[in-house]
């Protein structure tokens, strides 16, 4: 593990672990129902790939900075 990541918060270290999870959900997600309806292509896995990889960032970086608690 990198240095950077044992110095993380917990709320980041979940964050990360929420965004790892659901774009694992969802490659398989893709993955299954493309195998299940038969219009398997080349593509598909790409798409899957590029999908998972945008909901990773989306939970782990912006996340973070939507649901931060306000000092008040």
């Amino acid at each position: 593990m990198s240095y950077k990541y044992l110095n993380m918060s917990l709320e980041k270290k979940i964050w990360i672990f929420l965004g790892a999870i659901s774009s694992i959900i969802g490659f398989l997600v893709l993955l299954l129902l493309n195998v299940t309806f038969g219009t398997y292509s080349v593509t598909t896995p790409l798409f899957a790939l590029v999908y998972s990889l945008a909901y990773f960032i989306t939970w782990s970086l912006v996340g973070p900075y939507l649901f931060q608690k306000k000092n008040l």
